[in-house]
């Protein structure tokens, strides 16, 4: 029996409010919680890690065998993490209830809440200590109504999100790095419709607050797969015209640092100045199509001038836009002038903080999270015939990382995507090999060790397949080593090849003009300037530049837009390719 070690306790008791017909039975075993899952036919280790969001390795550690297989009918536990979260409170709860819907005493909710005792408030915060989530039986499409026989019950809970009733309400526990607007693109809802549900005044949420949100009817049940061009299918917008004016003004800030040389900034001179120059052919381009801008370039390195010098000129009141430095303090500084002054700012690159205080901030470079949300939907969408394997690296710094991934994946399975992932960690990773399955690991780290010894493990089997992070094409390990002659998929915001056709075309020109090779940071400078400039004179949002795919989505609260456009890449024989759907 694969569970018979379980049995050896004599401290074993149900809650009586789990016991109830809707949620999964818990029980207290040695000093520890667990969820008691009933197997059905068709079950899966890497569904109960699925539904309970509970590694994998922390369920085999708790039912000894389980990794042979599983047998309808047999009980497996499910090790509960406990944990702290924010609850606002909901129509018709008290503290009673929550005490059962949580599994926590009374006096540990008035404890931690202190005006909760006298009466409990629409739209309160209160802080639940040590609860436990609730997770539901949903009852089988069989029609069966006697549901304390557990063979009817068919559990499918979606992770971190429990159904609280038959009316399609979920309580949606917040992770890291959420907000109103994405929990509104997961389930489909307006930021109106929770705000009011859960009486809301502002937009703001917190981590492990606990928000009911009503989904729509038509997202139950299971969803046929869309057929979807490869990422196009993000909401487009519509940008604030400035195609009155006559003529444009648009402030270039580069950090050419031309008055100096000694400080060891010379390669950044060398991309500002190629930056430039594809920007000044596509002021060139401009031009030839009948636009009229005038264009002011300032060195923000300039050692005699300072960037506040230059903003404190009044000429630069007449500024329609700013293409905003490409370093992060020269921008913040940039930023906060263009929000007092509501001027358009374009962001040329990526920051840690995006600056998106001003309603008109545009991004025109895809961000890391959004590119790990894509990366998500891909691989729904085109490996849905393989077993996932997301690996964990186990250093803390790459922690925000996963849980972005895992979250957008869950998100996408919401919404009635058949996908599963498995989680796993460096250490055991190779277990999910064992199977002869074709396996797709996904490992979202950049430590270098782990990454080529990882490469090197699924370069041994053609039925592995290994996707990573932008940055692995830089490891000479990688790219410079003929022994290691490795491939993987990667989610980039641009595509720069020599092979292109459309390059290919561009770098003739650029040639004929400079008597150089093209570059990467010369295609942004062309991509950036040609089409933000082009959007505002045209209200025309192109779906494409040289290096860059274009579409754009607005930021939750207003607070600026950001690009969406990305490519799914496959590094192979030492360069990398647009990946093909099928492969």
């Amino acid at each position: 029996m694969k569970t018979t070690f379980i049995y050896f306790s004599l401290c074993v008791f149900f809650f009586s409010s789990l016991i109830a017909q809707q949620y999964v039975p818990v029980t207290f075993i040695k000093g520890n919680y667990f969820y008691n899952h009933k197997v059905i036919k068709g079950n899966s280790l890497f569904d109960l890690q699925q539904m309970y969001s509970c590694p994998a390795e922390d369920i085999l550690n708790a039912n000894e065998g389980i990794e042979r297989g599983l047998d309808a009918g047999e009980i497996v536990f499910i090790p509960v993490h406990k944990k702290t979260i924010t609850h606002i409170v909901i129509a018709n709860e008290s503290i009673s209830s929550l005490s059962r819907l949580f599994s926590v005493p009374i006096d540990s909710i008035i404890k931690y809440n202190p005006n909760s005792e006298i009466q409990l408030k629409i739209g309160q915060k209160l802080s639940i200590k040590d609860a436990i989530i609730p997770i539901l039986n949903e009852i089988s499409n069989n029609g069966e109504e006697n549901i304390n026989d557990l063979s009817t019950i068919k559990f499918r809970p979606s992770p971190r999100s429990n159904l609280l009733n038959n009316d399609l309400f979920v309580l949606h526990e917040v992770q890291d790095q959420e907000t109103l607007y994405t929990i509104s693109k997961r389930y489909m809802v307006s930021i109106d419709n929770l705000k009011e549900l859960n009486n809301l005044k502002k937009s703001k949420i917190s981590p492990d607050d606990v928000l009911k949100i009503k989904l729509k009817q038509e997202t139950k049940g299971d969803i046929d797969q869309r057929k979807v061009p490869l990422l196009q299918e993000t909401e487009t917008i519509q940008f604030p015209s400035l195609k009155d004016k006559k003529s444009l003004s648009v402030a270039l800030f580069l950090p050419f640092n031309l008055d100096s040389q000694t400080d060891g900034k010379k390669s950044t001179s060398n991309a500002a100045i190629e930056y430039y120059m594809g920007a000044k052919l596509a002021i060139d381009s401009l031009s030839d199509l009948g636009f009229k801008a005038e264009f002011f370039i300032y060195d923000y390195f300039d050692k005699t001038k300072s960037l506040q010098t230059i903003l404190e000129q009044k000429s630069f009141l007449a500024m329609d836009i700013i293409i905003a430095p490409l370093h992060q303090k020269e921008a913040e500084i940039v930023a906060e002038w263009a929000l007092k002054n509501n001027v358009k700012m374009i962001y040329s690159v990526t920051f840690s903080n995006f600056l998106f205080e001003n309603k008109n901030a545009y991004a025109m470079v895809t961000n890391n999270n959004i590119l790990l949300e894509k990366l998500a939907k891909e691989l729904i969408r085109t490996k849905k015939d393989q077993q996932l394997v997301l690996v964990k690296s186990g250093n803390a710094a790459d922690d925000l990382m996963y849980q972005h991934f895992l979250s957008a994946f869950r998100a996408e399975v919401a919404l009635g995507y058949n996908s599963k992932i498995i989680e796993a960690n460096y250490d055991n990773y190779k277990l999910f090999t064992k199977n002869g399955r074709s396996t797709c690991f996904i490992f979202l780290s950049n430590e270098k060790e782990k990454v080529i010894n990882l490469l090197i493990h699924c370069k041994e089997n053609e039925l592995f397949q290994v996707v990573g992070l932008k940055e692995w094409v830089d490891f000479k390990e990688v790219n410079g080593e003929i022994k290691n002659k490795f491939s993987f998929y990667y989610m980039a915001p641009s595509y720069f090849s020599y092979n292109d056709p459309t390059l290919k075309i561009f770098h003739k020109l650029y040639r004929k003009k400079y008597n150089v090779d093209l570059t990467k940071m010369a295609c942004l400078g062309y991509d950036v300037v040609y089409n933000a400039c082009k959007y505002f004179m045209t209200d025309k949002v192109a779906s494409t530049g040289l290096i860059s795919n274009f579409s754009f989505v607005e930021n939750p609260d207003g607070k600026g837009f950001q690009n969406t456009g990305c490519f799914l890449l496959m590094f192979e024989d030492f360069e990398s390719k647009i990946s093909s759907p099928n492969e």
